[in-house]
């Protein structure tokens, strides 16, 4: 029987602010690039071997995932279907509830 084992990228700049990332490329932090070696170290602990690592073609994710390979000796494939989704002119936003329940939007045509 396969698995399928899903992880979310380390932590980026815009998280803790936070902001709607999408598909703007924002990397790693700090805090997020130490949270990809304790993943890393958590998963080569594990009594099982992962076959490979897919990962999003945008820089957080995919730092996230060479990370998890390199400690591991897992090959990464990027893989462009799970680019994140793309919101548009909300990229950059504050992503609160607060804030989004206040805004309201004109649109003229």
């Amino acid at each position: 029987m396969k698995h399928i084992y899903i992880a979310r990228h380390g932590q980026t700049d815009w998280n803790l602010v936070p902001k709607v990332q999408g598909i703007t490329n924002i990397p790693l932090n700090e805090k997020g690039i130490s949270q990809a070696h304790d993943l890393a170290g958590k998963i080569k602990g594990l009594d099982f071997k992962f076959d490979r690592v897919l990962c999003s073609p945008l820089d957080r994710a995919k730092k996230t995932a060479e990370i998890v390979g390199e400690v591991n000796g897992i090959p990464v494939i990027v893989e462009p279907r799970l680019t994140e989704q793309n919101f548009g002119i909300w990229e950059g936003f504050d992503s609160s509830i607060e804030y989004i329940s206040n805004i309201s939007i004109v649109m003229t045509v």
